[in-house]
């Protein structure tokens, strides 16, 4: 039998929870690769934790109500102390965002790797804050960090890069990257009142627990300045990104441009320039004929300019916390292959 991965999972809600089914569901395909992955401890900040070592019974913890119900003994801790003591080869960070500075997210992130445990995270905010101190500390610790699921839930930007386009050079890139506003902005096309459109969100799992967060504007910057430092490798933080949302907008003028053919979307862009690189996150009025105007619902896509395919296209239809959850298992799937193989023995 496989020797067991072992991960700690920060976070429970629509993504921690997808995960935790994807897992269950997926244990003949991990087995066919050789992989038996088992939660050992999850944290949240509102609804307890537990930590087993032998391994939490994952249908008992999505059918809780909260985590203490399935808790045997001990009293409550904080993030960090979890970080510490949950028995894990690998950190699952699946927790809220904070769109200012990344935190807790950030401090865990670093506590693990500090630790020599590797990292998948789908949070925007400590890549986007930290990106090459998390790099660093992850190399000086021997261990890795991945993060496929911050940009495009499950689709494969990052791996695609690194792993299939080498010595390419990513000039610049357009894209739509916040399902939310894409959202919103089609259901009030098609009649819906902005409010009503931004609970309809909320209720399908895919805006932020602070839909602010999505129609303002962060979400997109934290992931445009992402996609800046890993794709571009320019330091460019989510402040250097001018941001713009799609609340100044009005009901009627986004049926009126609709009806004459043309669509407000939310679009990041970023582009190489002498001595750096310009980026921003601001509304666009785009015709028909342009590529990302087919983006539609919840989809989001992304058009790379390289120096040697010219353009490249990367979009997926409409995800949401399934596909999210599924990155995060791709990445754990990823690092399993470079653990050390006494961590688990431990």
């Amino acid at each position: 039998m496989a020797q067991p991965v072992r991960l700690g999972v920060i976070g429970f809600g629509n993504v921690g929870k997808a995960f935790a089914r994807m897992l269950l569901a997926r244990q003949t395909e991990l087995k066919s690769l050789g992989l038996r992955f088992v939660i050992t401890g999850i944290f949240t900040a509102r609804h307890g934790h537990v930590i087993d070592r032998k391994g939490i019974d994952l249908q008992r913890a999505l059918a809780a109500g909260n985590l203490w119900e399935i808790r045997r003994r001990g009293s409550a801790i904080a993030g960090l102390e979890f970080v510490r003591t949950c028995p894990a080869d690998i950190l699952v960070e699946v927790s809220s965002l904070n769109p200012f500075n990344g935190e807790p997210a950030l401090g865990y992130v670093k506590e693990a790797l500090a630790r020599s445990l590797s990292v998948v995270t789908a949070n925007k905010g400590p890549i986007a804050y930290a990106y090459p101190r998390l790099v660093e500390l992850a190399a000086r610790h021997h261990c890795r960090i991945l993060f496929e699921s911050t940009v495009l839930d499950g689709c494969p930007l990052f791996s695609l890069v690194r792993e299939t386009l080498p010595t390419t050079h990513i000039i610049g890139f357009r894209g739509i990257l916040n399902s939310t506003s894409n959202l919103v902005l089609q259901k009030i096309e098609e009649g819906m009142s902005m409010k009503r459109a931004i609970a309809y969100a909320q209720e399908i799992g895919i805006a932020e627990t602070n839909a602010s967060y999505d129609l303002d504007g962060y979400d997109a910057q934290l992931k445009t300045s992402i996609l800046v430092q890993v794709l571009l490798g320019e330091r460019l933080t989510p402040s250097q990104i001018t941001r713009g949302g799609i609340g100044h907008l009005s009901e009627s003028e986004i049926r009126a441009a609709a009806r004459r053919g043309r669509h407000y979307h939310l679009v990041s862009t970023a582009r190489r320039k002498s001595g750096g690189v310009d980026a921003s996150v601001e509304v666009h009025l785009l015709p028909r004929t342009d590529r990302l105007s087919l983006i539609s619902g919840t989809s989001n896509g992304i058009i790379l300019e390289t120096d040697t395919l010219q353009t490249l296209t990367i979009s997926e239809e409409n995800p949401g916390p399934d596909q999210t959850a599924y990155g995060v298992l791709a990445d754990c799937i990823r690092l399993s292959g470079s653990l050390p193989k006494a961590r688990s023995k431990e």
